[in-house]
């Protein structure tokens, strides 16, 4: 009986890092989705209807550029997902900071240049095309617990290269 429960207590950090990974995987590939959906939409021209009437020059550039910054930082969620996993945690680092990047676009987008003269009104109408992809992380509040957990799974495991499971 003692044996059986250590055993399930031993097994704990690898389920903990594991569900993040998945949980890690959903919200990118979620974000992954959105972004290619608005990306398709704005090559098309779908909204140039609406955009006719507002002064947004710059409307299909910002949104090309920070729907590619969108959904590099997706590639690099699934790939960090894919690690966890596998019980590869030596990314860990990585995936904090793509959180911290992703915090400081938004911050530099909504709050620098949605202010300028020239951009503002493009950028703004950009974003709401552009950034929703990196908001599927955010809503299930990831950036808050998924390191802490990732780096509490990692110290249990025994480092990085120690997260395979035993007999593999």
């Amino acid at each position: 009986m003692a044996n059986r429960t250590q055993k399930y207590i031993a097994d704990i950090p690898r389920v903990v890092a594991v569900g993040t990974g998945i949980v890690t995987l959903l919200t990118a590939g979620f974000g992954l989705y959105i972004s290619v959906k608005a990306l398709l939409t704005v090559i098309t021209g779908g909204f140039a209807e609406r955009f006719q009437q507002y002064d947004v020059p710059y409307f299909y550039p910002a949104s090309y550029l920070m729907l590619i910054v969108t959904i590099l930082c997706c590639i690099i969620q699934v790939w960090c997902g894919l690690d966890q996993v596998r019980l590869k945690l030596a990314h860990l680092k990585l995936f904090v900071g793509l959180f911290v990047f992703e915090l400081l676009y938004l911050v530099f987008v909504g709050g620098f240049l949605w202010r300028s003269r020239e951009f503002g009104m493009s950028v703004g109408a950009a974003t709401g095309v552009a950034m929703n992809g990196l908001i599927p992380p955010f809503f299930v509040l990831l950036p808050l617990w998924g390191p802490f957990t990732l780096a509490w799974a990692k110290k249990r495991l025994g480092g990085a290269e120690g997260a395979k499971p035993s007999g593999h």
